[in-house]
């Protein structure tokens, strides 16, 4: 008898959980992230936290977007790299559209999505540069 056996699936068992945590622990960083896009220039607490994490999502989306096309987001692209790891599919799609697609039920136009997504962003980012400039940061 092959002792082993059991243990590999063990190690295999508790290493998918792992990685089941970490795609939960991406997704709620993903969703974080959204939000405070969002909503973070609003709160003069926040605004100088949310100009700089604006200026990291552009220069991954820019700058890293050079190499890995525009848009490219780190964080989905690891996520995407760990849903193989788990023997998921990779999505095709960014994770907005994935998001937009989960929460709507349908199969929604990724340019349409990536257009809502990037003028979002760059209004927020307006917005927090706008006010800080005019009424500052608390």
């Amino acid at each position: 008898m092959n002792s082993k056996g059991p243990v590999s699936e063990g190690r295999a068992a508790a290493r998918q959980m792992g990685y089941e945590a970490l795609n939960i622990g991406l997704h709620l960083a993903h969703q974080s992230l959204i939000a405070f896009t969002l909503f973070g220039w609003a709160f003069c607490e926040t605004r100088l936290l949310h100009l700089a994490m604006m200026a990291l999502v552009g220069v991954s989306w820019l700058g890293f977007g050079i190499f890995h096309g525009l848009g490219y987001c780190l964080l989905t692209d690891m996520q995407w790299k760990l849903k193989e790891r788990m023997g998921e599919e990779r999505p095709a799609v960014g994770y907005m559209k994935f998001l937009a697609d989960r929460l709507s039920g349908r199969d929604l136009d990724a340019k349409l999505v990536d257009a809502v997504t990037y003028i979002a962003c760059a209004l927020c980012s307006a917005a927090s540069l706008l006010l800080t400039l005019t009424v500052g940061v608390c």
